[in-house]
């Protein structure tokens, strides 16, 4: 009786692992779609195109790549979630002189990149460069993507962090956050997993 009741767990958590699996296996063709796009916005933004693959594991967290995501405003097709960011605009009335249009996915990756791009300077005039191998340098760029940048450098910076953990993240959320948006302090490391697959396979 208690072997089979084991072998009916073993069952059961091979079977989630392998719908996880199948779900993160769809997010990922879902924003690699999306990934000339994001490579051209990355040129026109002034980005290096070796950041690509960190962006688009950016776009698996936030949206999955679900065109029809909204953002917490309201806004159609925004996959990176920039909406409320510095570069909102971009996706609110679209980028004329780029051929982007409004509430567009496009507006949002243009958004989104140039949000990247921000604080990635941010952080760099901290720690030094950082290039697309510094994962745990990055992981504290991402996290202030989904914390709002300044707070959250200037917060690491008074405290000298230099690498990101969720235990740091989580007592920022605790302590300096709203109450009514705390952020996701779990966000950095699930950049992480989707990074490493998604750049594993370039």
């Amino acid at each position: 009786m208690v072997l089979v009741i084991v072998l009916c767990v073993v069952i059961a958590i091979a079977g989630a692992l392998a719908l996880l699996s199948q779900t993160d296996t769809a997010k990922y063709a879902a924003c690699e779609q999306y990934r000339p796009v994001v490579e051209q916005a990355c040129k026109d933004c002034g980005l290096g195109t070796d950041w690509v693959d960190c962006l688009l594991a950016a776009m698996v967290v936030e949206s999955g790549g679900d065109k029809n995501v909204k953002s917490v405003l309201n806004v159609d097709g925004d996959i990176m979630q920039a909406a409320e960011g510095a570069y909102g605009w971009i996706v609110m009335n679209g980028w004329p002189e780029r051929g982007i249009s409004a509430e567009s996915t496009e507006a949002s990756i243009y958004a989104g990149v140039m949000e990247f791009k921000q604080n990635l300077q941010l952080w760099e005039g901290y720690l030094g460069t950082i290039t697309p191998n510094d994962a745990t340098e990055i992981q504290l760029v991402i996290q202030g993507y989904n914390f709002g940048a300044d707070g959250w450098f200037t917060w690491c910076k008074q405290r000298d962090v230099h690498a990101y953990t969720v235990e740091l993240a989580r007592e920022y959320s605790e302590t300096k956050m709203p109450a009514d948006a705390k952020g996701t302090p779990t966000h950095a490391q699930k950049w992480l997993t989707a990074y490493d697959a998604i750049h594993a396979g370039h």
